[in-house]
């Protein structure tokens, strides 16, 4: 699909390969694709934000609820802020906030919140 080369050839400049290993091995077939379509290299910059320890939290969102992960991280102007939901809340919360709510609301709310908040014991977090 030459509308992966773009975002792939980002991936490989700047995740490292274990990181990336592991989310290859561990997203089901189509469902990767989906999330690489969002625009910029939004994607990349939170899979560099996440903790090496929570890279296998991402998989859940991505095999359960790509479009909707789609949507988030279209809409989500701070990798760092998206990348401490996933650096502190479980997967399966994270995919029930994407079933529950509009993913693009959730993004602009991160927002309005200090980065502080994002911090294992802040606001947003707790």
């Amino acid at each position: 699909n030459v509308e992966m080369h773009a975002p792939l050839a980002a991936m490989l400049r700047r995740v490292d390969a274990l990181r990336l290993a592991e989310i290859l091995n561990g997203a089901l077939l189509g469902r990767l694709d989906v999330v690489m379509r969002c625009p910029g290299e939004t994607v990349v910059d939170i899979l560099c934000a996440v903790k090496d320890a929570r890279i296998c939290a991402l998989l859940p969102p991505v095999n359960q609820a790509p479009e909707k992960l789609l949507d988030f991280v279209s809409h989500c102007a701070s990798a760092e802020k998206a990348a401490a939901i996933v650096n502190f809340i479980e997967p399966e919360a994270i995919v029930w906030l994407f079933y529950s709510t509009s993913p693009a609301r959730l993004a602009e709310l991160l927002g309005h919140f200090d980065a502080a908040e994002f911090r294992e014991n802040g606001c947003f977090i707790r």
